[in-house]
Order: C-alpha cells, then sequence, then structure tokens
C-alpha cells in the first residue's frame, strides 16, 4: 500500500524529509517470523514545525508504516509509492527556480535517550569526507560554512554530535545516495530526475535521540540550533570546527553493572562497550529509563550522562540528563507503542554502592546502596541493598537471581549455580531452581554441605521484556520483596 504524503510547501532553501514518521496510532503487532522495523516515532510533528521554522517546503509520511514500504529506500519507494518521488522531485525543483542551491536534510529517530545527533554524510565518516565532494552528498562549501557550525552549534546546546558513526547513510539504497552522483544515469525515469540535481543540492540525514523529538527542552534546543544555521537571511559567521568525535586511542571500557533495591525507589545500571542503560523503578508503578549508545567521545567509564565506576569493595552510580519516562512498566512488550507514549524529564541521580565486606577472592558482591535520585521533581533518598553483578543487565533469558533472605543470608543464582553469603563466609550452591507464578517467586537451592535454602518472595516490580528477534524467549525482570522489606532482583523466562 503506497502511503499518503504530507506535503508542505515553504519558500526557504531548505527541504525536509522524514520517511519513517509512522503512523498517528501505533498498531501493536506480534512478532512475526521476521524482525520489525521501528517507524521513527515523533519525527513527522518535529519535522513539521521545523519547516514551519525555516520556511521549508516538506515531504513528510505520517501514516505509512516503514514494514510495509520504506520510502527511505530508493527501489521500494521508486517501485511501490513513486508519488513520493514524484512530490520530492516537484518541490524540489520548484525551489531552485528560486534559489541558486537547496539544503535538503533527512529527519529520522535514533531510540536512544541521549540528546545526539548523528550526522550522515552519504559515505564512511572521515577527516577526508567532512570536507565534502569524495562521495559525500554536499559540496565543499555546505562542509566549510554549514556542517560544522551545525555541529558545533548543537555541541554547544549539550547535543552530542557525531558524523555518520552510527547511522553514514551510505549503503546503496540509502535515499542520501540520490545526492552523491552514483544515480545521475539511473534508468528509472524518477530516480534519474532527482540524481540530476546532485549538483546544486547539500544533503545530510539527521538520526535524533528521542529527547530531541519529544515535547520537551532538548527538542527546543534542537530546533534552535537548526534555525540558528539553515533559516533564510542567516549570516555566515567565523567559520566553526567540529567537536571532538572519536577518541585518538578509544579505551575498552570495563563491564560494571549494578542493582539495587531501596524504599521508594528500585533500580538497574549497567556500561558495557556497546552503550549503557539505567531504569529507575519508583513505587508508584511508574519506569524512568536512560538507554545509551557509544558514539564519539566518552569519558571513561561513561555513556552520554550516565558514569558507573567501579573501585574495589565500591560502585559510584552518577546520571544528569534526560530519562524516557512511561506510566508503567510494560514498554518492552511492544517497544514501538511504548515510545509512543513516553516522555523526556530531567533525573540526576548520585548513589554508592559499597561491598558488605571483603573476601578471600576479592569484595563481596553484596553490599549496601545509598544516595539521592532527582527524577522530574521528585526527589527519592536512596538506603538499601545493591548487588554489584559480574555481567552487566542485559535482556537475555538465563534464570538468575540475586537476594537477601530474612535470615540476612545473601543469594547469588545463575542457571543451576550459585553463591552464598552468610556471616561473611562464602559458600558455592548447586542444583538452584527458580520459578515464578501468580505474582512469586519461588527459589530453591542446595548448598555443597547438603542443606537446602527455600525461599517465597513477591514480585514488587515487574519488568516484562518481549526481544525483537524472533524465536527470542520472552523475559521478566522482577524486584522481589519478603516480610522484612525489599529483597533483590530475579530474572526468569516468561510465558
Amino acid at each position: 500500500m503506497s502511503p499518503p504524503l504530507t506535503v508542505v510547501r515553504g519558500q526557504g532553501c531548505v527541504i525536509l524529509v522524514a520517511p519513517h514518521a509512522g503512523r498517528r496510532d501505533v498498531r501493536r503487532r506480534p512478532w512475526g517470523s521476521a524482525p520489525l522495523r521501528m517507524n521513527d516515532l515523533h519525527t513527522g510533528a518535529l519535522t513539521r514545525e521545523l519547516a514551519a521554522r525555516l520556511d521549508a517546503s516538506a515531504v513528510i509520511n505520517e501514516a505509512g508504516d516503514r514494514n510495509d514500504v520504506d520510502l527511505n529506500r530508493i527501489s521500494q519507494a521508486h517501485d511501490a509509492a513513486p508519488h513520493f518521488l514524484d512530490a520530492l522531485a516537484q518541490i524540489a525543483e520548484d525551489a531552485l527556480s528560486r534559489h541558486p542551491r537547496l539544503q535538503l536534510l533527512t529527519v529520522h529517530g535514533w531510540n536512544v535517550a541521549q540528546p545526539a545527533v548523528d550526522i550522515g554524510l552519504g559515505t564512511q565518516p572521515s577527516a577526508t569526507a567532512l570536507q565534502g565532494g569524495h562521495g559525500t552528498a554536499f559540496s565543499e562549501t555546505f562542509a566549510a560554512e554549514h556542517l560544522p557550525r551545525f555541529a558545533s552549534e548543537l555541541a554547544g546546546r549539550g547535543i552530542r554530535t557525531t558524523p555518520g558513526l552510527r547511522y553514514p547513510a551510505r549503503a546503496r539504497e540509502n535515499l542520501l545516495q540520490l545526492f552523491t552522483g552514483r544515480y545521475h544515469e539511473d534508468d528509472r525515469i524518477a530516480v534519474r530526475r532527482l540524481a540530476r540535481l546532485a549538483d546544486r543540492v547539500d544533503a545530510i540525514q539527521l538520526e535524533l535521540g528521542l529527547p530531541l523529538r519529544l515535547l520537551g527542552p532538548w527538542r527546543d534546543e534542537f530546533l534552535a540550533a537548526c534555525t540558528s544555521v539553515f533559516a533564510t537571511g542567516t549570516t555566515t559567521p567565523v567559520r566553526a570546527a567540529w567537536p571532538a568525535w572519536m577518541a585518538p586511542t578509544p579505551d575498552a571500557p570495563d563491564r560494571v553493572a549494578l542493582e539495587f533495591t531501596a524504599p521508594g525507589l528500585c533500580g538497574l545500571a549497567a556500561i558495557d562497550p556497546h552503550g549503557g542503560r539505567l531504569l529507575l523503578f519508583p513505587d508508584d508503578g511508574r519506569l524512568y529509563t536512560f538507554t545509551g549508545e557509544r558514539a564519539g567521545v566518552d569519558r571513561a567509564h561513561h555513556v552520554a550522562g550516565l558514569g558507573l565506576q567501579a573501585t574495589a569493595g565500591r560502585v559510584d552510580l552518577t546520571y544528569d540528563g534526560p530519562m524516557l519516562a512511561f506510566p508503567d512498566t510494560r514498554p518492552f512488550v511492544d517497544l514501538e507503542h511504548g515510545l509512543a507514549g513516553a516522555r523526556a524529564v530531567r533525573a540526576r541521580v548520585a548513589l554508592r554502592f559499597e561491598s558488605s565486606h571483603a573476601g578471600t577472592t576479592g569484595p563481596c558482591p553484596f553490599g549496601r546502596v545509598q544516595g539521592r535520585a532527582s527524577i522530574d521533581g521528585a526527589t527519592h533518598d536512596v538506603d538499601g541493598n545493591g548487588v554489584h553483578a559480574e555481567r552487566p543487565v542485559d535482556m537475555g533469558a538465563a534464570p538468575r537471581a540475586a537476594l537477601r533472605l530474612l535470615d540476612g543470608t545473601l543469594v547469588i543464582t545463575a542457571g543451576d549455580e550459585g553463591l552464598l553469603c552468610h556471616q561473611g563466609r562464602h559458600q558455592p550452591l548447586t542444583r538452584c531452581a527458580l520459578r515464578h507464578q501468580d505474582g512469586t517467586a519461588q527459589l530453591t537451592a542446595h548448598t555443597a554441605d547438603g542443606s537446602r535454602i527455600d525461599a517465597t518472595l513477591s514480585i514488587v516490580h515487574r519488568l516484562p521484556v518481549v526481544p525483537g528477534m524472533p524465536g527470542a524467549t520472552p523475559t521478566l525482570f522482577g524486584a522481589c520483596g519478603h516480610d522484612a522489606g525489599l529483597a533483590g532482583w530475579i530474572r526468569v523466562r516468561s510465558a
């Protein structure tokens, strides 16, 4: 089915394209035989607002699902939605009748909770590509005057800016390739019509983190940066330089994870070589999340605003930046539907974990977590139990538990094996079993000396996760409690 389009006509020299804006009412779709691709939620409304500010023309897909027709793929657009290429060509030709050159920005969504923009160049990022030409979709003049100004303006507003490190827009079928010269002699008339405008078009692809698309201060800052650089009539100041975007010798970060339970707030946090995440669960049933990817230069043990640093017997967790706020803990059951209802809120977190004691093989993984978290205007003083996990929190399905039992015994299990800590002494556990049903969790384990542990706990916070890959096992993360208070976290397979 060919998606209907919203076409905005402006008088400026900027054209905006939002190919994946998606449906106004996001459908719930079962996971099928192939992974479904996310629509770029909220890019349609953002593009309309940006067009108004810049007096720009725009072609916006607000209703079409990219799993039916992907308008960012040249062949799909040509074969299944020719009206899209026709509309784009018409507004480009109309604008070129008034202006000597055009700037074309394609607006996409990057589903991270960090305020970040990855600017696709149409080719692999490099110092040479940043000079324009050389297979990019823009000229040397645009590269010298507009592109570094834009990156510098974004960075000055607290928005991480990288040149296509995550989404370079270099694939042959990417829409940006129409303006690299690659399709200048294409056999398809509609494709050739656009490609032959390339020598008068400077095109870049914008991949926007969620805080830049959701209503709030980060979106306002992004719009202000675009207006400062691309609005008709703006003058060109002294040329700017790109902010630092690649560490000369990137360090391989340690894998660090922390789980904690406390009256009023529970949480999961992790940093690994790929990125970081922080999930916070207040007692009112809401969920706050940060998920970030490594892009550009990060400080050691940091991903965007998240810091998680482990030293002997201690872990310091800090966060300062936007988090996504959800009304309940079910956004990962259908991520597209969940993100459609998210809000971007400010959060500042400072927590410290200290091990219960030192052991013969290193500090105990159990300990106390204390500190403060301010989220969306509410402050939580945290004083509870924590576990410095050996591996980061992930979305795998292997059963796992890290619990403080009624008698003060500490238990951590992974699959069939585990560790028991009692009165500062550790011993291994075998034949561990973890089950859940009707809001409770049941742990059974055996020690090497033949004694048995049985514990029944209530699940206070439930985080169900349906992985995006076909055949993957749904998982339930649960913050558990018992009569003496909060006990810890479990991970189990979910039906």
